[in-house]
């Protein structure tokens, strides 16, 4: 005697059915989403440091567009055929998606503070000794803050007052750089004999003088027309490996690109660390605002629409298992 009836069985195969279809039209745009993101990654998501970004934003969503589509066919196989070979892979897929859904729909609904807390754990892990925080942080502060507005890059005379607007101490305490700095160390700066591995106290410069070549209006212009030049003077002197090795891989595998698709996206600046100055953004926009980890953090925070469609999807995928059950065999020829 069959366990479920056939009336039991045909309605089941159409709940199946049903899920399934919505289920695999979700895995392919899921899947179409993912490759176009991999293609748009390749632009700026290279490498940063020696973290390899590339592409895997995309390719995560691959990954969760197929298994979706996957689960979707082995649904429309259930419902056609009922078979047990069908029924349970479809049964296991659904509760594993189900499972991601809903730990998905607890993030993007979660409060700020703890995703923050994993994001901070995720700065403070440690490569080759170092914490990615400290990596980052180094790369920036010799590259970026100690760079922009020196008399290698003199700052558009319209961000003067903007930058007098912050406190001489915070400036210093924080990036070693100062718009009022003391006689001392102006004095050290103008006399040292390498500034561009200085690690003491840098005033800031401005000028109105747009003709110079030493005049920017932000980092992008900074090294393009004055920091390249003078790095690849340097590539020859052993001293000057680090700063030199620093500025290829930020430039060149990717690390630029990548924070300035963060800027533009989420209007912030730095990783794991607030710097001093924005890479693409004017230098009168003053102090950036927030890092672009905590940016992600806020945006992604709270968001109770993504929270919504994945719980529904969730659901939907837990109907379908459930559904699922009667459809280990096909129909009861004694009825």
């Amino acid at each position: 005697m069959a366990c479920y009836s056939n009336e039991t069985k045909h309605k089941c195969a159409k709940i199946v059915l049903f899920v399934s279809i919505f289920i695999g039209l979700l895995g392919l745009a899921t899947t179409i989403f993912g490759v176009l993101q991999t293609g748009a990654g390749q632009e700026y998501t290279t490498k940063y440091g020696n973290m390899d970004l590339k592409g895997s934003f995309g390719a995560i969503t691959i990954v969760a567009g197929i298994l979706a589509l996957l689960t979707g066919v082995l649904g429309c196989l259930t419902g056609k055929f009922k078979k047990f070979f069908f029924t349970l892979p479809f049964i296991i897929m659904c509760v594993i998606l189900f499972i991601l859904c809903v730990i998905a729909g607890a993030l993007m609904a979660g409060d700020k503070s703890t995703l923050q807390k994993a994001v901070d754990e995720g700065c403070s892990q440690k490569y080759q000794g170092e914490t990615f925080q400290n990596l980052i942080k180094g790369q920036y502060q010799s590259l970026v803050d100690s760079k922009l507005c020196t008399d290698f890059c003199e700052c558009t005379d319209a961000a003067k007052q903007k930058w007098e607007s912050y406190p001489n101490d915070q400036l210093k305490a924080n990036f070693s750089r100062a718009h009022d700095p003391l006689a001392s160390e102006t004095t050290a700066y103008t006399q040292a004999t390498d500034k561009l591995q200085y690690d003491g106290v840098i005033p800031m410069y401005f000028s109105s003088d747009s003709s110079s070549s030493k005049f920017v209006k932000n980092y992008k212009e900074c090294y393009d027309k004055q920091l390249k030049g003078e790095l690849e003077s340097k590539e020859s002197d052993s001293s000057y490996d680090e700063i030199v090795m620093k500025a290829k891989m930020f430039f060149e595998d990717g690390g630029y690109e990548m924070l300035k698709s963060l800027e533009t996206e989420y209007d912030c600046a730095g990783i794991c660390y607030q710097p001093m100055f924005y890479i693409t953004k004017d230098v009168t926009e003053g102090l950036p605002s927030r890092s672009c980890d905590v940016a992600a953090v806020e945006e992604l925070s709270g968001n109770i629409a993504g929270a919504a469609v994945a719980f529904i999807t969730g659901i939907s995928l837990l109907i379908g298992a459930v559904g699922a059950f009667p459809l280990f065999s096909g129909f009861n020829k004694d009825e």
